[in-house]
């Protein structure tokens, strides 16, 4: 499947479990030919790599982590970072919580999601996205070093929070974090969407996945079908 996603690692979806990272990836680039072209959406195994395994961090310890440890400061500001003018980046916080943050080039800012809290951040998460933030202005600092690219210094761009629909469980973060990646345009939302129609989605969603052209294996899907029929 998309991104290596097996068949039970896509039915949390439908299981009302919490989304792990490889079907966050998977369903972001099913988006990515349903939102406007002026954003990128990286992977969670960027971040992953850049608050936990980038320069003067812990050892890479996979393929992913290799890759983008070996992949050059100047190759993600023009492949990833700067692609586009808004960079939507899925936030892992301690490992049960997911956040949307935008680094919108265009306001020189970094927006902030969250499906549990109020427009204020809590310290944990405040401090986390300010990780974020200087882990990138030094990726990107690296790349200027080179003389080859001239990119804006990120290190003091605004951390600005902004207002969400809200979850009212403890598992449909990451389908949330999939729904402002969807619907927000880095100025308003473009659709709408709550906890109910989140829920509602669910059997949709799996199915945008399993069907996806990408997806050429009919095993898998034909699994996936059987499955969702015994959760009727």
């Amino acid at each position: 499947m998309e991104e290596g996603l097996t068949v039970w690692r896509a039915c949390q979806i439908i299981n009302h479990e919490w989304l792990s990272g490889d079907v966050i990836n998977a369903y972001s680039s099913f988006l990515v030919d349903k939102v406007n072209d002026d954003r990128f959406m990286l992977t969670t195994w960027r971040i992953h790599w850049l608050l936990h395994i980038r320069s003067g961090k812990k050892t890479a310890g996979n393929d992913y982590e290799a890759e983008s440890h070996s992949n050059g400061p100047v190759n993600r500001c023009e492949d990833e970072y700067f692609k586009k003018s808004k960079t939507y980046i899925p936030l892992n916080k301690q490992n049960n919580h997911w956040i949307t943050v935008v680094m919108h080039s265009g306001k020189r800012e970094f927006q902030v999601f969250d499906s549990l809290m109020t427009e204020k951040l809590d310290s944990v998460t405040r401090e986390l996205v300010e990780d974020l933030r200087k882990q990138l202005a030094e990726d990107i600092q690296e790349a200027n070093a080179t003389g080859i690219v001239n990119y804006p210094d990120v290190s003091n761009w605004p951390i600005k929070t902004y207002d969400m629909p809200k979850q009212h469980d403890g598992n449909s973060c990451g389908i949330f974090l999939l729904r402002c990646f969807q619907y927000w345009d880095g100025d308003k939302w473009t659709g709408l969407f709550s906890q109910s129609s989140i829920d509602d989605s669910r059997e949709l969603m799996i199915a945008q996945l399993i069907f996806l052209e990408r997806n050429k294996l009919d095993e898998v899907k034909n699994k996936v079908i059987r499955i969702s029929k015994k959760k009727k």
